[in-house]
C-alpha cells in the first residue's frame, strides 16, 4: 500500500510540477532466472474476475489494462516496478513503450490515445508506441505469478495464455445467447441445467421454449393434459385444446334443464338431468310453463 501510495503522490507532483529537463532513462535489467527464455509477446486473455464462492454464481470481468501485483512471486518484486503501469498501477498484460525520452511503460489500452507521457509531460515523438523486444521482452516474459483465476497453477507470463486454454476456472461465457454472464468453466455444465436462458422442447407440444417462460409456456400449452374443472379426477385427464368440446359432453359438469326457455330454473350435474326431466311432477311444471309462453304469445 506504501508503494501504491508514494507512485500516485510521484504522478500527481509530476502533473503540477512538470520537470524542465528531461529524465534519464529508466533502466531495465533482465532478472538473473534460469528459466528466462524467448517469448512472443503475446498478452494473456482477458479474463474476469473469479474470487468468490465456488458456486456456479456469474463473474465480474477483470480490468484489461493489467495484472494484478499481488499474484507475482516475492522474487519479481525488485522487478516489478520496471513494468508497473504508472496509470493502472498494474503489471500490464499487454505492454507498449510510450515514444517519449525515457521510454516509459505502459498498458497499450491505458495509454491509447494520449499525446502527453503522464510521467514527464513529454509530448510524444513522431512515432507509435512500441512492443517490447529483446532482453526487456524476455525479463517481461520471465516474469512468475499464480493463476489470476484462483487455480493452484503457478507459471511464467509467457506461459499464462497456454495455461488458460487447460485451466478449470478460466471465466467461460454461457451458450446461451441471451444470458451473457461469465461463470467458472468447471461450473458451466451446472449452470447449464438451471440457466434462464437455455432453451428445451415442451414435453407435451415439442415446441422449442426458454426454461425461463417454461412455466408460463405450460400454463397455456396447448397439448399438456390437464384434470376437468368439473369432474377433477372422476374424468379423464385430457389435452387443455380438447377441454371445451369435454364440457359438452362431461357428466359433472353443472349445466341448467332443457326446458329453460320454458321458466325451469333448476341446475344440477349433467348426469342427474336425466332422473329431473323424466319426474313426472318435473314434466307436469314444463308443461305449464308451456302453456303460459303459448298463452302470452296470444
Amino acid at each position: 500500500m506504501h508503494q501504491v501510495d508514494t507512485r500516485v503522490k510521484k504522478i500527481i507532483e509530476l502533473l503540477l510540477d512538470p520537470p524542465s529537463a528531461s529524465p534519464q532513462p529508466t533502466s531495465l535489467q533482465p532478472p538473473s532466472s534460469s528459466n528466462v527464455r524467448e517469448g512472443d509477446g503475446d498478452d494473456g486473455d482477458n479474463v474476469v474476475d473469479t474470487k468468490g464462492p465456488e458456486e456456479a454464481r456469474p463473474l465480474t470481468p477483470y480490468a484489461e489494462e493489467g495484472i494484478d501485483q499481488s499474484l507475482f512471486s516475492k522474487e519479481n518484486k525488485a522487478h516489478l516496478d520496471n513494468y508497473t503501469c504508472s496509470i493502472c498501477l498494474m503489471i500490464p498484460r499487454n505492454p507498449v513503450i510510450f515514444p517519449c525520452e525515457a521510454e516509459h511503460i505502459f498498458c497499450e489500452a491505458c495509454i491509447r490515445g494520449v499525446r502527453l507521457c503522464p510521467l514527464d509531460r513529454q509530448a510524444r515523438k513522431q512515432m507509435p508506441v512500441r512492443l517490447l523486444k529483446g532482453a526487456v521482452l524476455r525479463s517481461y516474459n520471465a516474469l512468475t505469478l499464480s493463476c489470476e483465476n484462483g487455480c493452484e497453477w503457478r507459471g511464467t507470463i509467457a506461459d499464462m495464455k497456454t495455461h488458460a486454454k487447460s485451466c478449470v476456472k478460466i471465466p467461460t461465457l454461457c451458450k446461451n445467447r441471451d444470458c451473457g454472464k461469465y461463470f467458472h468453466h468447471n461450473d458451466i455444465p451446472k449452470h447449464l441445467l438451471l440457466c434462464p436462458y437455455g432453451s428445451l422442447h415442451c414435453s407435451h407440444c415439442n415446441a422449442m421454449i426458454y426454461k425461463r417462460k417454461q412455466r408460463d409456456h405450460l400454463e397455456k400449452c396447448p397439448k399438456k393434459k390437464i384434470k376437468c374443472d368439473a369432474g377433477g379426477d372422476k374424468c379423464p385427464v385430457i389435452e387443455r385444446e380438447k377441454q371445451e368440446q369435454h364440457k359438452t359432453v362431461c357428466l359433472y359438469r353443472i349445466v341448467s334443464c332443457s326446458w329453460k326457455e320454458y321458466g325451469c330454473t333448476y341446475r344440477c350435474p349433467r348426469s342427474q338431468l336425466h332422473e329431473h326431466e323424466k319426474d313426472a311432477q318435473t314434466n307436469k311444471k314444463h308443461m305449464e310453463g308451456v302453456k303460459n309462453v303459448i298463452d302470452a304469445l296470444q
